[in-house]
Parts: C-alpha cells; sequence; structure tokens
C-alpha cells in the first residue's frame, strides 16, 4: 500500500488541499486530525486495498471519545478526558469528509 493512502498522509493532504476555508480553520482541522483521528486511525489504508477501515473502527473511537480514553497510537500514559455529544459530532463530520473524499477521488481508492 502506498503511504499517501494510509489515513495520516491522506487525511492532512485532504485538508491541504480544502479550498474556500480560512487559515484558522485549515490550522483547527489539522489540529482535529493529529489529536483526535490519527491516534485511532493513523495507520489504516483509506483504500479498499489492505485492512479495511470499519464501521467497527468508528464505534469504538466514538466510545474511547465519549469514555476519554486514549486512542491505540497514542504514547503509553496518555490521558484523555470524555467529549461533549457536540464536539463527537463535529469530529465524526470530519472524519466522514474525509473518508468521502477518498470515495469521490479519481479513480475511487474505496467503495464507501
Amino acid at each position: 500500500m502506498p503511504d499517501a493512502e494510509t489515513f495520516a498522509v491522506y487525511a492532512h493532504a485532504y485538508v491541504g488541499l480544502l479550498t474556500d476555508i480560512p487559515d484558522h480553520t485549515r490550522t483547527n482541522y489539522t489540529r482535529f486530525i493529529d489529536n483526535h483521528l490519527i491516534p485511532w486511525f493513523g495507520e489504516l489504508p483509506v483504500s479498499d486495498r489492505g485492512p479495511r477501515f470499519t464501521r467497527a473502527h468508528i464505534s469504538q473511537w466514538i466510545l474511547d471519545l465519549q469514555g476519554g480514553k486514549p486512542g491505540p497510537l497514542h504514547p503509553a500514559g496518555t490521558e484523555r478526558r470524555p467529549y461533549a455529544a457536540k464536539t463527537i459530532a463535529n469530529l465524526r463530520g470530519l472524519l466522514f469528509s474525509i473518508l468521502q473524499s477518498a470515495v469521490t477521488a479519481d479513480p475511487p481508492l474505496r467503495a464507501y
């Protein structure tokens, strides 16, 4: 799998190519990706090749955010706080946008 298809690399490239957003929004999206997405999904491919990015991954991520648990890629001893439903919904929206762009890529990287 090319490195560009790992979630971490793809997510940063996605945000870097967004148009019509202010610089502070791009900075915030990058921070959200680094702090709240990569520790759970960073090594997964966004493509349908290799290990699958599943609903189970997303459900566990949401449960971890709700419970204040660190992701599997956080350094040992990382402490997190529980997040509010609105924050989780915002993060989920960003995750959806990133994965949807892999669906609509030319050629598509994933079926759904």
